[in-house]
């Protein structure tokens, strides 16, 4: 039986092949995209879920508010946080983790750069990290202790035993290898790291003065990051009462408030955006495709195959086959003409929506990439110092050839990296928070910013040394795409209705164009009815697509400006697309169904 279905499918493919091609074309590119899109989404959802307390783990966050604006969520508290959350009833454990750890590492003559984590001797305890040597433990309670990947303890050590190795790091201090994970590099987690170093020798670096200090700061909530974690039954509802009273009892009362709100980990990835992030919290890549991914894809394609074919075997199946050799004619999935137009209507509103944010897209990255931001961007290098010092580096750098100037700042300009300050002007009673970065002197001469006022650091620090700020118009005012393959679907799906349309009319074609009908009276015909179902998407879809593009594009600083010239390219695309379906639609049903001695005309 299944053979002789299977027979009658084909049979049927052959004999309407273009249909056919369109369909299959269409459904394979639909079914890759959801494929894409099932393997995006495990991406973004497998991340952390290999620890084995995820449910009871939970991360502070800090809401920081002030006065004249609305504030913002950091991923960070105040380091002395944690010392309060273990005095909660409960709380089993509290980790504080810190992603500032980093720098060249020497070891008998070799440099390797790493990148790291400090933490607590209880990280381990913490989260699912295993140790492929050394003791859990123990391996981060003595200052200067280092934990490290084995990936780097190739690059570092090659066939060397790293165990019990000192590696040196300048300014930082000797630190003592203490352990070796298993490999991470295919684990999904936000916690990314090469090392980690033991919290301890915080304490040791503050003191001498080489990190700053942040171990009883309470107004510095931009660097540690604390995770606790519930004790069996435990809620989080009365862990946060206790919030309020944390933060009235050590911050001191001024300008900015603070809130402080737990977020389970397995909410960090995905979840929302939020500053001081550590790590890529929505990445949706994967290390490879887990094979529950394809059995995903498997039970997916099986549901849509199931449900686009049990409507019109349903359908079908209420025929007689007695009536349907009777009159075979009668039988027309889409009887119902309204629900044919409403189908048409939807599928150009989609497609030309789809249009508009085509043309959006690329106009908006076409002025973002021709952007003047206002600084050169041509033949300037980015060095990161690490623990090097900067006029040292600077003397020497300068006496290479080729180098014209050199200048430096605490973080990259147009990275996503902002730091604020509240600032005070004499014409304004009330601070205002503004975004700032600190440069040295030959700045804006390095980068070749235009002042439109004013004069360049170089030329007042020579003259008079002191404390100078320069600020932008913006600061004066306020003082004072899964894309083609999209479209192409819809495409597909347009021609597909054109197809079927002029399929279902064969006969109307040949009798029109026996009886003297030209291409262009056919094409009228054919197309009258389109355009008013597509005259109708333009009313619904260009309205909605000036809507949705005015609300992304105003969370953008440098953006384009939505012009009417948008809409109508995309209105000319889609009709020049309409009128070019159809007229090979008339192509194939000419070609493949008109022959004039089928069609009889009765004589006058």
């Amino acid at each position: 039986m299944f053979i002789n279905y299977l027979k009658v499918a084909i049979r049927n493919i052959l004999r309407n092949r273009v249909f056919s091609v369109i369909n299959i074309l269409g459904l394979a590119v639909s079914m890759y995209i959801c494929l894409l899109v099932i393997k995006m989404i495990f991406g973004m959802y497998s991340s952390d879920r290999f620890h084995l307390n995820k449910n009871r783990i939970y991360r502070v966050i800090t809401f920081e508010k002030g006065e004249g604006y609305s504030g913002y969520e950091l991923a960070t508290t105040p380091e002395p946080l944690a010392g309060e959350l273990e005095k909660l009833s409960g709380i089993e454990k509290v980790v504080k983790v810190r992603s500032d750890f980093g720098g060249d590492v020497f070891w008998k003559g070799k440099v390797v750069p790493v990148s790291g984590l400090y933490s607590d001797p209880v990280f381990f305890d913490f989260f699912s990290f295993s140790l492929e040597r050394g003791d859990p433990s123990t391996a981060l309670k003595e200052p200067f202790s280092i934990v490290i990947t084995p990936e780097w303890a190739n690059k570092m050590f090659g066939d060397t035993d790293p165990m019990g190795q000192t590696i040196s790091m300048k300014n930082l201090g000797e630190f003592k290898v203490t352990g070796i994970t298993n490999s991470i590099s295919h684990l999904k987690t936000h916690l990314k790291f090469e090392s980690i170093a033991s919290a301890s020798t915080l304490i040791l670096l503050e003191n001498q003065g080489i990190k700053s200090r942040t171990i009883d700061n309470w107004e510095n909530p931009y660097r540690t990051y604390t995770f606790f974690m519930l004790e069996k039954g435990a809620k989080t509802s009365a862990i946060e009462k206790a919030f309020p009273g944390i933060i009235d009892t050590f911050i001191p009362k001024s300008d900015l408030s603070f809130e402080y709100m737990s977020q389970k980990l397995t909410d960090i990835s995905p979840g929302r955006r939020l500053s001081n992030q550590m790590g890529h919290p929505t990445e949706p890549g994967m290390a490879k495709t887990p094979v529950s991914i394809y059995l995903t894809f498997l039970f997916f394609t099986l549901i849509l195959g199931f449900i686009t074919g049990i409507f019109p075997a349903m359908y079908l199946s209420r025929f007689k086959p007695v009536d349907v050799f009777k009159d075979i004619s009668r039988i027309k999935l889409f009887s119902r003409t309204n629900l044919r137009k409403v189908l048409i209507v939807v599928q150009f509103t989609i497609s030309l929506f789809l249009i508009f944010a085509v043309i959006i897209s690329y106009k908006q990255v076409n002025y973002q990439k021709g952007l003047d931001l206002g600084y050169a961007t041509d033949d300037i290098l980015n060095v990161e110092l690490q623990e090097i010092n900067y006029g040292i580096f600077k003397n020497e750098i300068l006496q290479k050839p080729g180098i014209e100037s050199v200048s430096a700042t605490d973080y990259l300009p147009g990275t996503g990296v902002v730091y604020r300050k509240f600032v005070k002007c004499e014409k304004i009673p009330d601070s205002t928070l503004i975004s700032h970065l600190t440069v040295d002197p030959d700045f804006i001469s390095t980068m070749n910013i235009n002042l439109l006022s004013g004069e360049d650091f170089g030329v007042i620090s020579e003259s008079n040394p002191g404390n100078y700020a320069l600020i932008n118009e913006a600061a004066v005012r306020h003082l004072g795409f899964i894309t083609f393959l999209t479209v192409f679907i819809s495409i597909l799906g347009l021609l597909g209705m054109v197809v079927f349309n002029n399929e279902n009319r064969t006969n109307e074609i040949g009798i029109r164009k026996v009886v003297g009908s030209n291409n262009l009276e056919i094409l009228w015909v054919i197309s009258k009815s389109f355009i008013y179902m597509m005259g109708l998407a333009v009313l619904i879809a260009t309205p909605l697509a000036w809507f949705i593009g005015k609300m992304l594009l105003q969370n953008i600083y440098n953006r384009i400006a939505l012009k009417p010239g948008f809409f109508i390219i995309g209105i000319f695309v889609m009709r020049m697309k309409k009128i070019h379906q159809t007229m090979l639609s008339l192509t194939v049903s000419f070609s493949h169904r008109l022959t004039l001695p089928n069609y009889i005309l009765p004589s006058t």
